[in-house]
């Protein structure tokens, strides 16, 4: 299926990506299926795709060197399709996302957001959206201070 007819939503464009510094953060990506219940009309072909990644729980763990990021996630699409008798279905799926990622010892991590970068959506079968999005999860740093071994400040996100 060619990705360039789906209207995709929550992206950055072009102009924006060139306002967000790589600096402080990582590239992830995610690879996954979105599955459509038996109930749901028979998916024919994608419309368009809005999709939204939020971060709701994030901890730090402190080794001898670095500091080891874990957070979860919940990522929200919004899917427009065409069932079989051409007609549009609109529905909302969600689903977890997770990662981690390494810091210095020496960096407390703040304002931890979410950026989407890219993504690819087909169809994979009638009631199957296989898609691969990438991301970027970039932070602030704040100056040091004394650290507990886990480390849940309500500040990351």
């Amino acid at each position: 299926m060619d990705t360039e007819e789906i209207l995709l939503n929550g992206f950055l464009t072009e102009e924006e990506l060139q306002n967000i510094s790589l600096r402080r953060g990582y590239l992830m990506e995610d690879k996954d299926y979105l599955f459509l219940s038996d109930k749901s009309y028979p998916l024919k072909k994608l419309i368009s795709i809005d999709l939204s990644l939020k971060i709701v729980s994030f901890k730090s763990i402190l080794t001898a060197d670095s500091k080891i990021n874990y957070f979860e996630g919940v990522k929200e699409f919004k899917i427009a399709y065409a069932d079989d008798n051409d007609d549009e279905v609109n529905l909302t799926k969600k689903a977890p996302f997770n990662g981690s990622f390494i810091t210095p010892l020496r960096e407390s991590l703040k304002n931890v957001q979410v950026h989407l970068i890219h993504g690819y959506f087909y169809v994979a079968d009638t009631n199957i959206i296989d898609y691969y999005i990438s991301y970027f999860l970039k932070y602030g740093v704040k100056p040091s201070s004394q650290t507990s071994r886990y480390d849940t400040d309500s500040e990351f996100y």
